[in-house]
């Protein structure tokens, strides 16, 4: 579908590439770059990850100085408010009673430059019958039209906040916090315009791909896109998308194992709005509804049904915690055998942002009986620990054997 792989509803998408060869070429490199990037990502896999630099910001500035770091301060704040609290839409009185601080909370901070300032200082030609110095991504070498561009401010300021004492103002408000242990969420996106569709992924949209790269850091969530080779599009159709038919889907997805699988659909209503679905697959998430709403854009759409998804996520894995709070979790493994799988389990639990001290009960024959002394309920601790790649829970055929106020898992491989 040469119209829509190109993208006609590039201007929706702000696509600066023309027909000059400088364009082709940065593209193609694109390409190149996207398509090691995604090789190097998938060959083993997904999983759910432990998330760095949740309490760390970029924001763009014009100068390195004091007066313009305490004026971004509270930006950088919010950026990390947004990915420890796990929602994008906060009470605007807290953020700004919490913003305001943001100085107190401040552990580290340094200047950069900006690479997107270097790329388009790098980029700037001289048009000589116009006059003027302009970059070669946003004006076209055969008519001479330049398309308006802000240029990107020079600098960046990093920041780093303590982690503590954000933890504890977040508590002091009542607001939850989701830690570092996050699900990789495997994304289907249908795309549809008139009668042009499309599977999001692989080298169709670019510029979607970097939005969707972006929402993820925001985010601090792992989000990915499936490779569509001749093995997703054996799989995979636009159709099985559209009628949200789980079974080539998840099978499709297996390949890739995420913790979660989204299907996506973003439709052009009218010249105006575009309408966005999007739903979870495969079970265990009853708490997270689909998404149903119309936008006035193709990027207003994909960004803000993501964001509504990725709020229920966060709602059902952001815990209300209490430091004074002592819940007793036990958990039964099986399969620690020798001092290694000791210490790589006591390593792993006591590395959860819930576990607060760690008891050995016993060690015998391979089990190792452990209660927890962690900062949220049961089903908190659970839930945190189905996200993991070390634990297997383990189902028992007969309520008879399993011990209601026990967790039991096998230690995986």
């Amino acid at each position: 579908m040469p119209a829509l792989a190109n993208y006609r509803v590039c201007d929706a998408i702000y696509l600066t590439c023309t027909s000059s060869p400088h364009s082709v070429h940065h593209m193609n490199r694109l390409f190149y770059l996207f398509s090691l990037l995604w090789c190097g990502l998938f060959c083993s896999g997904l999983q759910a990850a432990t998330i760095e630099g949740l309490y760390e910001a970029e924001v763009p500035v014009e100068r390195q100085t004091d007066r313009e770091r305490d004026r971004v301060l509270p930006l950088a704040f919010q950026q990390v408010l947004i990915k420890v609290v796990g929602q994008h839409q906060l009470d605007p009185d807290v953020v700004k009673r919490l913003s305001r601080n943001a100085s107190r909370f401040t552990q580290q901070f340094r200047f950069q430059e900006n690479p997107e300032w270097r790329e388009y200082q790098d980029s700037l030609i001289v048009v000589p019958s116009l006059g003027w110095t302009s970059s070669k991504q946003t004006v076209d070498l055969e008519s001479e039209q330049q398309a308006p561009v802000v240029p990107p401010a020079p600098y960046l300021l990093w920041v780093r906040f303590d982690e503590s004492m954000v933890n504890q103002a977040l508590m002091a408000e009542s607001l939850p916090i989701w830690g570092k242990e996050r699900p990789a969420m495997l994304l289907w996106l249908a795309i549809e315009q008139q009668s042009e569709r499309a599977i999001l992924g692989g080298d169709f949209s670019l510029e979607l791909q970097a939005q969707i790269k972006a929402l993820s850091q925001q985010r601090g969530i792992p989000l990915w896109l499936p490779l569509l080779d001749l093995e997703d599009q054996q799989k995979v159709s636009v159709g099985d998308l559209r009628g949200g038919f789980e079974a080539p889907i998840l099978d499709a997805s297996k390949r890739y194992r995420p913790d979660r699988v989204a299907v996506g659909r973003l439709q052009q209503i009218n010249e105006a709005v575009w309408r966005v679905q999007w739903q979870l697959l495969g079970g265990g998430d009853e708490a997270i509804s689909a998404i149903h709403r119309d936008s006035s854009g193709l990027v207003v759409g994909l960004d803000e049904g993501l964001n509504l998804l990725l709020d229920q996520l966060g709602a059902r894995f952001a815990q209300h915690l209490n430091v004074d709070q002592k819940n007793k979790v036990v958990l039964r493994i099986h399969g620690v055998t020798d001092l290694a799988a000791y210490a790589r389990v006591s390593e792993y639990l006591l590395g959860l942002d819930l576990v607060k001290r760690l008891h050995i009960k016993e060690v015998s024959k391979g089990l190792l009986l452990v209660e927890l002394e962690a900062l949220g309920d049961v089903g908190a601790v659970e839930r945190l620990l189905a996200l993991g790649r070390q634990l297997q829970p383990v189902i028992y055929d007969s309520e008879a054997f399993e011990r209601k106020d026990e967790l039991h898992y096998q230690l995986r491989p």
